[in-house]
């Protein structure tokens, strides 16, 4: 039944996902075949401690933080046609503009009406000051963020978020592309994805962490709070020896197994459950209540922690 359930998902999704892009860039009647590209280079005075506006509805956006007191972007342009000159001709008629208003510097690309049977796309790479804040979003096209000291805010559709050498509150949400997030420093982490993976490495500070169709992995998490929830995927997290002895988190999927393990001190409460599974820990709990097979229920010393692991259908285990 699972397996039935999970393959209908599966296509409904390759359906979706073909319908999506033929609307957007083709005509069922005729593919483009043709294809003009061009780059601009473009560049606006912008301070660190400033906000950036980054948006495109196809194509990648690449942000890169330096020591620099300018934004310097080169954009990608794509044209898709029947001919080589009706893609050259549309190419032409994109204007990128880059407009300050006040401490916000917005970037967007100002495309031509097209039919049905022609495409453009826009790509950004951005070298911006190291301190900025980001909002950027696009549809169709990656994002990477790279050695950023600001809030980010960032969204696409139908492809990965990458971000790196980050400090700041960041927002991630992408429906079906995979979340990797290294080297972040944040007072809050929100990740969220549908169909696709989350993947964490020497992440600091309380994280939110959502898929639907995906596994979570963490390593090396320094967080107090932590909460991972999948429905059809395994979790898997690796507190680092720094993380506070007394943290919290509260990790659940459907379908999946978790492994958890904790600080080295950890001290506080205890709660595992399964429905279809087995746990397996190596942890002193003392346990209350009840002891059985799918439910463990106690404490690992007196202190104010709190873990809560949850599962229908898969294994639990807590080193």
């Amino acid at each position: 039944m699972k397996k039935s359930y999970s393959t209908k998902i599966s296509l409904g999704f390759l359906l979706c996902l073909l319908t999506v892009t033929a609307g957007c860039c083709i005509n069922l009647g005729w593919w483009p075949q043709e294809k003009y590209q061009k780059t601009e280079q473009l560049q606006a005075p912008l301070e660190p401690g400033s906000a950036l506006d980054v948006k495109t509805a196809f194509g990648s956006i690449t942000i890169t933080g330096a020591d620099v007191n300018q934004c310097s972007v080169i954009a990608d342009i794509s044209a898709k046609a029947p001919t080589k000159e009706e893609a050259q001709e549309i190419a032409e008629k994109v204007k990128i503009k880059l407009e300050p208003a006040g401490k916000t510097l917005t970037i967007t690309a100002e495309k031509p009406h097209v039919k049905e049977n022609l495409s453009i796309s826009v790509s950004f790479k951005i070298t911006t000051p190291r301190q900025t804040g980001i909002e950027c979003s696009t549809s169709f096209g990656s994002i990477k963020l790279t050695n950023i000291e600001g809030n980010i805010k960032s969204e696409t559709s139908f492809a990965p978020i990458n971000a790196e050498d980050i400090q700041g509150e960041l927002q991630l949400k992408t429906s079906y592309g995979s979340i990797t997030c290294r080297n972040i420093v944040s007072t809050s982490l929100r990740a969220k994805t549908s169909f696709s993976s989350i993947k964490c490495e020497n992440v600091q500070g309380p994280a939110q962490l959502e898929t639907s169709y995906g596994s979570i992995k963490c390593r090396d998490f320094t967080s107090a709070d932590i909460a991972a929830q999948s429905s059809f995927g395994s979790i898997d997290i690796e507190c680092s020896p720094s993380t506070s002895a007394e943290m919290s988190a509260d990790v659940a999927t459907s379908y999946g197994s978790i492994e958890f393990v904790t600080p080295p001190k950890f001290s506080g409460e205890v709660d595992l459950e399964t429905s279809y599974g087995s746990i397996t820990t190596n942890l002193p709990i003392a346990l209350k209540g009840q002891i059985s097979k799918d439910k463990i229920e106690g404490a690992i010393g007196d202190g104010k922690g709190k873990l809560h692991l949850k599962t229908s259908f898969g294994s639990i285990t807590l080193r």
